[in-house]
């Protein structure tokens, strides 16, 4: 069984206690003119032995820099966010100002996007009674969610899932967009 030794490679010709220079292993020989070279590369094998990761394991080094790459990831992430956050303020900021420069008022939110209304929160307990109401006055040939949502004040993804979830509040006809629903 071949003894695993943290980092160092154990060379044919080689013994454990006279591991060979990182010169002899690539095939360099001390030479008049190329005396910095092999400098260079014992200075990198002494640091490299000297590291604080040299008592670990090739797999486990590569582990740890796999954490340490995905931490510099989300933290270069959250400056950039950061970063588009304040480049937004600045933007508002100068709309602002121009805005009150030419006495205009502001125009909706850049990149032309308009805010849907917000509607307030409402539990499924409010819901039912508001639904049952518009069902009884409106719903004698059926009505589908987006018109529930229509008659309630509340948007048609917030109405199926309240159907899905008080599926004995209401009768179910049809499937897919045409679905009607009926009081029961």
């Amino acid at each position: 069984m071949v003894e695993q030794r943290p980092f160092k490679a154990l060379v044919v010709g080689s013994s454990p206690t006279q591991p060979t220079s990182a010169a002899n292993l690539f095939g360099f020989q001390k030479k008049a003119h190329s005396p910095c070279l092999l400098d260079s590369i014992k200075a990198a094998t002494n640091h490299r032995n000297n590291h604080t990761m040299s008592t670990f394991t090739a797999s486990e080094q590569i582990e740890q820099l796999e954490q340490q790459i995905l931490g510099l990831k989300k933290q270069a992430l959250l400056e950039l966010h950061e970063k588009l956050a304040e480049a937004r303020k600045a933007v508002a900021h100068l709309e602002k100002e121009l805005a009150q420069l030419t006495g205009k008022q502001e125009e909706e939110p850049a990149m032309g996007v308009a805010r849907r209304p917000r509607r307030p929160s409402i539990t499924d307990e409010a819901l039912k009674p508001l639904v049952i109401k518009a069902m009884a006055q409106h719903g004698m040939n059926g009505l589908n969610a987006k018109e529930i949502a229509a008659r309630v004040g509340q948007d048609p993804l917030r109405i199926r899932k309240f159907i899905t979830n008080n599926s004995t509040a209401l009768k179910r006809q049809g499937a897919g967009p045409g679905t009607r629903f009926f009081l029961r």
